[in-house]
């Protein structure tokens, strides 16, 4: 769009070439519409025409040679050969030699102006390219180190979030604990006392309180054991755990971990991915001789899947491993499919847990 706004105020500019020369004879007039319209159209054309491009900056250098009338047109054929081929204006300079011999001093010195003032333009355009070109380089490089810049903000938010939610889980644990250390023995050793109370009683009107008060304390006792399984159970991060499970590989393993859980998911439920994650990450330690492990942990509409494989050798599976009773009777009780599958460059434990009531 800047070159043709150019090219527009040299046209005029080769018409007031014209008007001061006094030659707007009909040849003249032909030959400024045709140059012009030669010009505009090759302007017009693709970077990827540059052949063409090249031979018209050519053909218009020795159309001046031929016929001298032409360098009327300077200033839009010099500003065409700069954008396109700078070697065509050794062909504009013998023609200009010749239109001297041809024209008076007034028209050799308009033609000159039209040359220096289609250098000028030709300059201050290339000038605008540059530029524009570095605007929008520095806008592209500051738009993308703001979208850095927001991909860091989340990972720190997450991480965030992370870290205050680990921090809460790590407290409940913590109250749980005190509960079941101090509350529950507390209640334990009353509980105690209450039964050697019953035992050496004699007084028949107190034995039944003393009954229902060893009564309410057994109650009190069974209440809290649940309140603090419950506390424990739910405070239970499974991408935590997990992550922490993984930990326990040795440096020389390369481990990737595909997680796709949410947190709205059984206790019991969360026990179960993890003793069988656990059981397979230490036969991995233990037996595999491989150096690459894939975790893939994902809930699906139906099921929850858990995938561990590793680029180990398969060996020969043997049924009565107290691990693989463990995970294998795991599954059962939630109905679920467990298979261990060896292969001659891999190893897989991959599982899969029924959603909702359709597990035991």
């Amino acid at each position: 769009m800047e070159k043709l706004l150019d090219l527009i105020f040299l046209l005029l500019f080769s018409v007031l070439i014209y008007l001061a020369d006094g030659s707007m004879s009909a040849e003249n007039i032909l030959v400024f519409l045709i140059i012009s319209s030669a010009v505009v159209f090759l302007m017009s054309l693709h970077q990827s025409r540059k052949k063409l491009m090249t031979a018209g900056a050519f053909v218009l250098g020795a159309l001046t040679l031929i016929f001298p009338p032409v360098l009327f047109v300077s200033p839009i054929i010099l500003f065409y050969m700069l954008c396109s081929c700078k070697r065509a204006i050794i062909l504009l300079v013998f023609g200009a030699i010749r239109f001297s011999s041809y024209a008076d001093m007034k028209a050799l010195i308009m033609v000159i102006a039209g040359f220096a003032a289609a250098a000028v333009v030709y300059i201050l355009t290339e000038r605008y390219e540059i530029y524009k070109r570095q605007f929008f380089d520095a806008r592209d490089m500051l738009s993308q180190e703001n979208m850095e810049l927001s991909e860091k903000n989340k990972l720190l938010t997450r991480k965030t979030n992370d870290a205050v939610s680990i921090a809460v889980l790590t407290e409940r644990n913590r109250i749980a604990r005190e509960i079941h250390d101090n509350v529950g023995h507390m209640l334990t050793r009353a509980i105690l006392q209450m039964g050697a109370v019953e035992i050496i009683n004699t007084q028949e009107n107190l034995k039944e309180p003393l009954s229902m008060i060893r009564s309410t304390l057994d109650d009190a006792m069974t209440n809290i054991r649940q309140s603090v399984h419950d506390i424990h159970d739910d405070s239970i991060d499974l991408k935590f755990a997990s992550e922490d499970c993984i930990r326990t590989f040795p440096e020389n393993f390369s481990v990737r971990l595909d997680y796709n859980i949410t947190e709205d998911i059984d206790k019991d439920v969360k026990l179960c991915i993890l003793g069988v994650l656990k059981e397979a990450v230490s036969n991995i330690i233990k037996h595999s001789n491989g150096d690459k492990v894939h975790i893939i942990m994902s809930e699906h509409p139906g099921f929850y899947k858990l995938s561990v494989t590793d680029n180990g050798k398969g060996g020969v599976i043997k049924n009565s491993g107290i691990g693989l009773s463990n995970m294998k009777s795991r599954v059962k009780e939630f109905n679920g499919i467990l298979e261990i599958t060896p292969a001659k460059d891999s190893f897989r434990v991959y599982m899969t847990l029924p959603k909702g009531e359709r597990y035991a």
